[in-house]
């Protein structure tokens, strides 16, 4: 006993330590029954402690007789169960070295400790690579045992050096000891194999292994009782199977997945766990016809195995997708009818799958039904689980039944009833939902439960809930309550937002006095969307025929004193404060210069004018040129349509200098498709200054034109040139659209 205590507490001290009194006269004298007792029992003791996760500062030893021991020992042995998941590759790495430095039962060798100390502590790729190098010149196939060679398997795994990994694992597996390694030992390296894609070293290391657990199969009952592990741990086969269906090789995973097929070649059949791999991939990548042929397998009756929720997650998604809305609903009222107590109870991705076909049958009661049956223990994991219904509800259309969801399980007094507490993503989530509706009151009663309920709202409920009102003074009104009763930081993203909804408005003025204010205050953290955002504004159709006023103080932002920007927009059109916007933005230094966007949008306020000209249109193009902007199809679109009614110019332009900076950005696309949008664009903004002038036969010659380009002239071309030919005649919006297409 005194031996082991002086063990455990050198181990404690250090490898130094350890090495010193291991060297010692106290250890020598001991008789060597003893030095070998002490030295197992240490390693047993310190072992299991550090698995549990504990520190081994203070060992209590007992008598080996001693029921007191027995039950310390049973303790430990239980703690020991339950495995430490490292919190990332490192964490890892440095478990497995630390074991290595404690094992007293087979010692390492200082250089190879160095060397997988320098691979934890490397810092670039190179310097992985230098010390994998320094480990394969110590040869520690030959110089460390068993434990050490499986430790440093997984770290060169884990850290990279596949080669190196490889040859290690080979080595033990040809090891005269007709040694097997743990499955624990070669799974990292399957598992990196898979990462980089390199599918046949995988089922290389796989054959391997087979071939080794064979060769031991052939080994009298004895010898392979001593074997912990005789065959391919399935979990290798799984991650095989994923990789094969990461690279959409379906057919060769279908082949391993028949009955016996697996068997043959890899001396292990699949289990469930294979089926769901190859279900779920399928259903990524749209394999329909796939998933079927996998489930009629998984169905038949020589592989014996039932489908649990993994699988019916599957096969719904699949459903769905494959707009199958009676299968859908033949896999749902299996879920609802069988009650049993061990039947299959749905989880939060089936019932977010099975609410759609639901729905769509008008079976609401079924769907909440189907809500009320799912049980999850974890608070967040449940109100996270409503936020997704919510969404997938609102992507279809069914905003007032997440709606009833939300009033049902959510906010309900019922403490038997409800599922998850309110939180501020549920509510962002339903505003959102009535943003898209266009239902103004229904998100305002929404924002009174809010207060109810006292959670309070973030910038996100701001940005939404301005989305929903339909007034300048409301959205004012909101922008003032927000940043000061709810103390919602202003951010430029919530800027961004404020000015863009002032723009929708029609409230052009207020979006610029409250950008001047930002500008002002946080003149280097101003992004480039936020400066797009008062270009959108200024862009607007609706505002081409106000006026900026930048110093009227009614507002209930306003300027503290002029400056610079609101001098020069003061008492200007909207499309003239856009140019002088972009001017300012290209020649200021503390400015983000302007993009592709930025251009687009100053081009769409000139043409909404009565400013258009050919003149200020080209102008307009040499400076997105010489801004280093490409000539895509939506800039040539906004740039056509600023000739207004001069067609003549604008055909003049497109033969020009447009017409070859666009071509020279489409031939950087070798997709046609590509191609043939930047094209149509291109020719739309043409149509639309046909339109403006009265011009069918210009726009007939276009359409020729542009399916000679490799672009097919579809409806869209005829709705631009109607579009121009109503701006051209404000009166044409009065006449019935079918008699628009007369000359």
């Amino acid at each position: 006993n005194a031996l082991i205590t002086s063990v455990v507490q050198q181990h404690d001290r250090g490898a130094w330590h350890r090495r010193q009194f291991y060297r010692s006269d106290e250890f020598h004298n001991a008789p060597l029954r003893h030095q070998s007792s002490a030295l197992c029992v240490a390693d047993n003791i310190l072992t299991k402690k550090w698995r549990c996760g504990r520190t081994c500062t203070s060992v209590v030893l007992f008598s080996s007789r001693s029921s007191t021991n027995r039950l310390h020992n049973d303790n430990i042995n239980n703690q020991a169960n339950t495995r430490r998941k490292p919190p990332s590759n490192k964490a890892a790495l440095r478990w497995v070295i630390e074991s290595i430095e404690r094992s007293d039962t087979e010692l390492v060798q200082l250089a190879t400790l160095s060397a997988l100390k320098d691979i934890l502590n490397a810092r670039t790729t190179k310097d992985v690579i230098d010390a994998g190098k320094t480990l394969e010149k110590l040869n520690i196939s030959q110089t460390e045992g068993i434990s050490v060679r499986e430790r440093v398997l997984r770290i060169c795994a884990t850290s990279g050096l596949l080669t190196l990994a490889h040859q290690l694992l080979s080595d033990l597996l040809l090891d005269e000891q007709g040694y097997l390694p743990p499955p624990i030992a070669y799974m990292p390296l399957i598992v990196s194999y898979r990462k980089v894609r390199k599918i046949q070293k995988m089922e290389e290391c796989l054959l391997m292994i087979v071939d080794a657990c064979r060769r031991r199969s052939s080994k009298s009952a004895v010898q392979q009782q001593q074997q912990t592990y005789t065959t391919l741990d399935v979990v290798a086969l799984n991650c095989y199977l994923g990789a094969l269906v990461d690279g959409k090789r379906f057919p060769e995973a279908m082949d391993l997945l028949r009955p016996g097929a697996s068997f043959t070649k890899f001396d292990v059949d699949p289990d469930l766990v294979s089926f769901n791999t190859v279900l779920s991939a399928a259903v990524r990548c749209r394999e329909f016809g796939v998933v079927d042929e996998v489930s009629s397998i998984l169905n038949s009756d020589e592989v014996g195995l039932k489908g649990d929720i993994y699988t019916l997650n599957a096969l719904l998604r699949s459903a769905n997708l494959s707009n199958r809305e009676n299968e859908a609903l033949n896999i749902i009222e299996d879920m609802l009818e069988n009650s049993n107590v061990n039947a299959i109870r749905p989880d939060r991705y089936f019932v977010d799958n099975a609410l759609t076909p639901l729905l769509n049958t008008g079976r609401t009661g079924d769907a909440i039904r189907l809500v009320q049956q799912l049980e999850v223990r974890d608070e967040g994991v449940m109100a996270d689980a409503f936020c997704a219904f919510f969404n997938t509800l609102i992507a279809k259309d069914h905003v007032e039944f997440a709606r009833s969801l939300f009033d049902k399980f959510v906010v309900t007094d019922n403490v038997n009833v409800r599922k998850t507490f309110p939180t501020t993503r549920h509510f962002n989530t339903l505003l959102e939902g009535y943003r898209r509706a266009g239902s103004s009151k229904d998100a305002a009663e929404l924002m009174k439960i809010m207060q109810r309920n006292n959670v309070k709202p973030d910038s996100y409920t701001l940005t939404i809930f301005m989305a929903t009102q339909n007034s300048s003074n409301a959205i004012r009104k909101l922008w003032r309550i927000a940043t000061k009763r709810y103390d919602i930081r202003v951010t430029i993203p919530v800027m961004t937002a404020y000015i863009t909804e002032l723009g929708r408005v029609g409230d052009i003025s207020t979006a610029c006095r409250a950008f001047d204010i930002v500008r002002k205050k946080e003149s280097n953290a101003t992004t480039l969307a936020l400066w797009n955002s008062l270009l959108k504004a200024l862009s607007r159709k609706e505002n081409n025929m106000e006026v900026i006023e930048m110093f009227d103080h009614v507002s209930t932002n306003p300027v503290d004193g002029e400056s610079e920007f609101s001098s020069m927009i003061d008492g200007l059109s909207p499309a003239d404060a856009s140019r002088r916007v972009l001017n300012f933005m290209k020649q200021s230094d503390g400015c983000p210069k302007p993009d592709c966007q930025s251009f687009c949008l100053v081009a769409s306020a000139i043409s909404h004018s009565g400013d258009q000209s050919a003149s200020i249109a080209i102008e307009l193009f040499y400076d997105a040129m010489n801004a280093g902007v490409s000539a895509d199809g939506r800039l040539v679109n906004a740039i056509m349509r600023c000739f207004g009614s001069d067609i003549s110019s604008a055909i003049a332009a497109w033969k020009g200098e447009v017409g070859k900076a666009s071509r020279s950005h489409r031939n950087r696309f070798r997709d046609r498709s590509k191609q043939a949008l930047d094209v149509s664009a291109a020719y739309h903004g043409l149509m639309t200054v046909c339109g403006r002038a009265g011009r069918p036969d210009i726009a007939v010659r276009l359409t020729y034109a542009m399916a000679k380009e490799g672009a097919e002239p579809t409806e869209t071309a005829l709705q631009c040139y109607e579009a121009g030919k109503r701006e051209a005649q404000p009166d044409v919006s009065q006449v019935a659209f079918a008699r628009q297409f007369e000359s």
